[in-house]
Parts: C-alpha cells; structure tokens; sequence
C-alpha cells in the first residue's frame, strides 16, 4: 500500500505491475492461511469489490489503478473487513477533498458542478464521464491511495 501510495501520488497511476504483486501476495497469504478456501475467499474478494467499483471508473471518479488496489485488499483481508475498509477509505477521502475544497475555495463551485454533472447522468441513456477529460480538471481531485493506506492501517491497527 505505501508503494501504491508512492505510486499514484508521484506519477498519477498505480502502476499494473504492482497490481500483478499484490495478487501474488494476496493469493499467496491467503492460500497460507486456508489452503485452496483462502485462494477462493480472495478471488471472491477481489471481484466482488472490482465489479462494484467499476461503474465509478467508467464515469471517470476513480482511477482504474484505484480500483485494482482497492480490490486486491479486500481479496487480501478478505470481503467483510475488505467493506469495512472500503468504507473508511472513502469517508477519509470525503474528509479530504472536503479539506481540499475549502482551502482552495471551491466548494460552491464544486457541488454545483457535482448537481449539474447527476442531472446529466439522470437524463442521459448512457455512460457519462464525471470530469471532463481536462488535466488541470483532474488535477483538482485526490488519490485514493493515501486514504486507502489509512484506512488499511487504521483496519490492521485495530482501530475498526
């Protein structure tokens, strides 16, 4: 995670062959743990999680790198404590673009554009992006990294 973390911060991207380590990892301890149930609770994991995610990357909210970390934690940990950190990652990235938001003084600005953009989803048949493919637009948000490394922690620490 602190890779991933190093990773999307510096170059925008969690790169796949950090992806491809974490699987082997992930199936490795899993395996370790249960045997061929634990290779099966990980691939469980990791999809389930993947696929829930996926309708948030083809709208253009989170990275596809984003997805695949966040996947192959849960396949890792496995699915109930995997919701337990998928939903403290997420409140702690919602904390932080809140933080982001009122340094920058844009948060008016941000949730206007966040209505216009659900009143388009709502009456469009089809996908549409969330952000226009601009880099200075998408330089605005966060990595999803940082808060998914917190929240792992927070979940290995004991914390939740």
């Amino acid at each position: 995670m602190l890779t991933a973390g190093y990773q999307d911060y510096r170059y925008d991207k969690i790169r796949n062959r950090l992806i491809a380590a974490g699987i082997a990892g992930g199936l490795w301890i899993r395996f370790m743990g249960a045997g061929l149930k634990g290779i099966y609770d990980f691939l469980e994991g990791f999809l389930i999680i993947f696929l829930l995610l996926y309708p948030l990357f083809k709208i253009g909210g989170i990275g596809a790198g984003d997805v695949k970390m966040f996947a192959v934690c849960t396949g890792t940990i496995g699915l109930e404590k995997g919701f337990h950190f998928l939903c403290a990652a997420f409140l702690a990235a919602a904390v932080l673009s809140l933080l982001k938001m009122l340094y920058e003084h844009n948060l008016i600005e941000r949730f206007r554009s966040f209505f216009r953009y659900a009143g388009q989803a709502v009456s469009s048949t089809g996908w549409t992006l969330y952000a226009p493919d601009d880099k200075e637009y998408k330089k605005r948000g966060i990595h999803m990294a940082g808060p998914a490394c917190l929240s792992l922690l927070l979940l290995l620490g004991g914390v939740y």
